[in-house]
């Protein structure tokens, strides 16, 4: 079953594919989402990690001990143990940051889930958050995930940015225009 098609078209996005689709099958989407998202976290915050999936110093056999013994420890499934495991031996662990973000893409489209990418001057406060939320669901249906960020460079407002959408509420957008307007009349 292919559901993301510019997803499935790489190397990258048929390993994510089979996985989904393995998850998929055992009924176990969501247990793995979890786990590619505590492995994403280890590779973004551990250098040791970081080199231990990107260095070609490390053969696969010891690739695949040390990941068996993380995942065991942190109590992955086998569907993801043996995953990470097949990478490993192929030598395809360099691309496990692109198959768990397509792994996620191809989850989300499934499921109707998407990103909102909210950029504000400061960060907003959780009752904000709470309410910018509630509005966009009703907008845009239940599957919204808000992503917040913070630049200070808009000076107020918001910068709404989903799926091939933008919406530029910003300070810094009002201001731009206006300036244009009056090098128009000029």
């Amino acid at each position: 079953m292919k559901n993301n098609m510019a997803a499935v078209s790489t190397v990258e996005g048929r390993y994510a594919q089979a996985l989904f689709d393995l998850a998929q099958e055992e009924k176990v989407v969501e247990k793995v989402s979890k786990e590619l998202k505590e492995l994403q976290d280890i590779l973004v915050s551990s250098v040791d990690f970081g080199k231990l999936i990107r260095s070609p110093i490390f053969k696969a056999k010891e690739q695949i001990q040390a990941l068996q013994k993380i995942a065991k420890k942190m109590n992955f499934s086998k569907i993801t143990i043996n995953f990470v495991s097949l990478l490993a031996r192929r030598r395809r662990l360099t691309l496990l940051q692109t198959i768990i973000d397509n792994f996620f893409t191809i989850r989300d489209d499934v499921s109707g889930r998407f990103n909102v990418y909210v950029t504000s001057a400061r960060e907003l406060k959780a009752k904000e958050v709470d309410k910018l939320t509630e509005v966009l669901k009703k907008k845009l249906g239940e599957g919204v995930n808000l992503i917040q960020n913070v630049d200070e460079k808009i000076l107020g407002g918001l910068v709404l940015t989903y799926k091939s959408h933008m919406i530029d509420s910003s300070i810094k957008n009002r201001l731009n225009s206006l300036k244009r307007r009056m090098r128009e009349v000029v």
